[in-house]
């Protein structure tokens, strides 16, 4: 954030600081009064000295390890920064803002890491869902981000001057969406996607800018969360559509950020009824947890797919994805009664369109899964209500 300023009334602050941490070496350091000395020679405005005093204390916080006083002086920055952002005549101001939101995330996760006796943030494997592993986790610090960034959400859609500085861009409104991707992250972190039914709606209201307005990197990650929030929702054509988007929004190089796209894309596609191919999964190094699943859809192996849910469970419970992947047991089924329905053709073609449940029990057994008369029927009868398969049930007496 200091780099902002004009060099040509910047004093030399890293020596003045360094010295003075020198000599305070041994106790925690607070380089706010040096740094408000310094810069107090220099024609800067009180906000700025304040921003900026804070901020640099919260850089002297965390290279201390003192993660919960890095993220009240960043908190404590939010003021004079959104009040500099306000009398900003153009959009210069957007860069700042979005930077000190993304810090304040951050730092909240880091405190909370801190004061549950965590190492720090996980890193960057597998997606997790929201609220993963928070149980006895200490989340106050999030919790407040959330109302802080909200603040400044709020400041971002009150934005007003030239567009883009005079580039015909979202103008001052241009922090508005990087700042509801930031807020997507602590509301999964949390557990609390209720919330960010109304970002949305601003998002989607008329004084909102357009999204290609925005570099394509920021309406990729608002593509990826909107996919997981309409996911949860289970509406999977929303699911498809955003995730789709994402996937196909991140250039070739963005390798990991395509793979945590085609993580939840998969899922939903497969349970639409599309599935993905071998080299799909093996490029976004998918094999070992959708592998399984994959063959198991298309060979209709019923066993195949309660091995691969048992053996990756707390992988899928943890991503989100089990109770969706466990709703592929009906495209399994179909798979299954379609592939009996032909070999029951074959056998007796006069009958071919009067399939006995009996062969599908048959199959079934040899699964390993249940197969006695009233769980086959209702199997069917199931396929049949959700329209997997056209046909309906005759019993004779």
């Amino acid at each position: 954030m200091a780099t902002l300023l004009p060099h040509s009334t910047s004093p030399p602050l890293l020596p003045l600081l360094t010295q003075q941490r020198t000599a305070g070496r041994g106790a925690s350091w607070d380089p706010t009064p040096d740094v408000r000395s310094a810069l107090g020679r220099s024609h800067v405005s009180s906000d700025w000295l304040d921003a900026l005093a804070l901020h640099v204390a919260a850089l002297a916080a965390t290279g201390e390890g003192r993660a919960r006083d890095a993220y009240d002086s960043l908190v404590e920055a939010v003021s004079p920064l959104l009040k500099l952002f306000r009398e900003a005549p153009d959009a210069w101001m957007v860069e700042p803002l979005v930077g000190l939101a993304t810090s304040l995330r951050l730092s909240a996760a880091a405190a909370d890491a801190a004061a549950s006796g965590g190492g720090g943030q996980a890193g960057g494997g597998r997606p997790t869902s929201a609220g993963n592993g928070s149980g006895g986790a200490s989340t106050k610090a999030l919790e407040s981000c959330g109302a802080v960034l909200q603040r400044c959400f709020a400041a971002s859609m009150q934005g007003g001057g030239p567009p883009g500085g005079g580039g015909g861009g979202p103008g001052k409104k241009g922090a508005a969406l990087p700042i509801v991707v930031t807020l997507f992250r602590v509301y999964f972190a949390l557990n609390t996607l209720r919330l960010s039914k109304n970002l949305i709606a601003a998002v989607n209201s008329r004084q909102f800018p357009p999204l290609d307005a925005f570099p394509r990197g920021q309406v990729v990650a608002y593509q990826y969360f909107t996919g997981r929030l309409a996911l949860f929702d289970e509406d999977y054509a929303a699911a498809d559509a955003a995730l789709g988007a994402a996937f196909d929004g991140c250039p070739p190089s963005a390798r990991a950020n395509r793979a945590r796209c085609a993580y939840f894309l998969t899922p939903v596609r497969l349970l639409r009824g599309v599935l993905p191919s071998a080299g799909l999964l093996k490029a976004y190094g998918l094999e070992a947890e959708y592998g399984p699943i994959v063959q198991a859809v298309r060979t209709g192996s019923v066993r195949g797919l309660d091995e691969a849910l048992s053996q990756n469970q707390w992988a899928y419970i943890a991503s989100g994805t089990y109770l969706l992947l466990d709703k592929l047991r009906f495209s399994v089924a179909r798979r299954l009664l379609k592939r009996v329905a032909l070999v029951h053709a074959q056998a007796d073609p006069a009958k071919a369109s009067q399939l006995p449940l009996a062969r599908l029990a048959a199959a079934l057994a040899w699964q390993g899964a249940p197969a006695d008369p009233d769980a086959v029927e209702c199997l069917v009868a199931n396929l049949i209500f959700r329209r997997y398969v056209k046909g309906y049930l005759a019993h004779k007496s």
